[in-house]
């Protein structure tokens, strides 16, 4: 199919314009007289020109055939096409075992936001999802997550420096609840492609996609770093002083996570470069904890404490990378002059 052709605009009745589809397209898309398209305005003073049935996500409909009934691949497929946009998944697998199955349900029910099984037999069984992508804004699943990750390291923190282990379980379970808005912001950004007011409602547009799905992916590796702090705090507890400095160093960390996804949420580049100032000093500060941590005199313990610091260091580096990509985020929205 030819992918750019040169059209001439038509003027009929003395005012309407008019512009004709090209052929194979039409076939391509299954077009008939009377169908309906959207036409969407881009900012880029561009049109986008949509089949009305493609448009509508409730229209996407898909169905898994399983094959050998691996329940793990099973789950993979499923989140792949619910990032993809479809709000209607089958699964087909009649050689399924049942328990198998159940834990495919209940991956999905746990990971992918608004999943409700609608429709079940022996064979196979459907998943909808009901919250269609207007209904939580990017900016807002993307805040919802940030409040919740940060909320997990500052008690994956206080279990580490506590050893309490009821606390650090309750983090790991909030861990799902992160997954669940990180799928849906990456649903969101791939459905956008068709429907940009899911992104102008925001002030957000395709310029800044991929950056804003950097930023969901970091905040989403932030809490499983948070969840792996939050497991060490059995074998951390015997860490004495350089416990407590790893714990002040994790103090330190948090505000700048904290104060990197803020950035981003009010679009502030002055802020985001007052974090990626700090680099230098905090890296120091990192190799200094871990080589103390080292030589705590109780295995378990040093360990622990070298794994924790490295967790921090690639929180810290998530929250640089949220930095940097709300800087270039920003600069996008800068007119380019020739």
């Amino acid at each position: 199919m030819e992918r750019d052709s040169v059209r001439r605009v038509q003027v009929t009745g003395g005012s309407t314009f008019i512009v004709s589809l090209p052929k194979d397209w039409v076939k391509a898309v299954q077009l008939k007289a009377g169908d309906e398209v959207a036409v969407i305005r881009r900012p880029d003073m561009k049109l986008l020109i949509v089949p009305k049935t493609r448009y509508r996500s409730s229209a996407n409909r898909i169905t898994i055939k399983c094959g050998n009934g691996n329940r793990d691949i099973v789950v993979r497929d499923f989140v792949s096409y619910y990032i993809a946009g479809h709000s209607l998944i089958t699964l087909v697998c009649p050689n399924m075992r049942n328990d198998d199955r159940s834990y495919v349900k209940d991956q999905v029910r746990r990971r992918l936001l608004g999943a409700e099984v609608i429709e079940e037999d022996a064979e196979k069984f459907s998943v909808q999802f009901l919250v269609g992508v207007s209904e939580l804004s990017v900016s807002k699943t993307i805040a919802r997550t940030s409040t919740i990750s940060y909320h997990m390291l500052k008690d994956a923190v206080r279990a580490l420096s506590t050893g309490d282990v009821d606390l650090a379980g309750e983090v790991s379970a909030r861990d799902d609840e992160v997954d669940r808005f990180y799928f849906y912001v990456a649903r969101q950004l791939s459905m956008s492609s068709l429907n940009q007011e899911i992104l102008e409602e925001d002030g957000f547009s395709m310029w800044h996609v991929i950056n804003i799905y950097a930023v969901a992916r970091s905040i989403e590796r932030v809490a499983d770093h948070a969840t792996r702090l939050a497991n060490l705090a059995q074998d951390a507890v015997k860490g004495g002083q350089t416990l407590e400095k790893v714990v002040k160093v994790a103090d330190a960390v948090i505000s700048v996570y904290r104060d990197s996804t803020q950035a981003f949420s009010k679009k502030d580049r002055t802020a985001s470069h007052a974090i990626l100032s700090s680099m230098g000093t905090m890296a120091s500060t990192f190799r200094e904890v871990t080589q103390e941590a080292v030589s705590v005199p109780d295995v378990k313990s040093a360990t622990a404490l070298v794994l924790a610091m490295e967790s921090l260091r690639r929180v810290y580096r998530y929250s640089i990378d949220i930095a940097e990509s709300t800087v270039d985020m920003l600069a996008k929205d800068e007119p380019l002059r020739s």
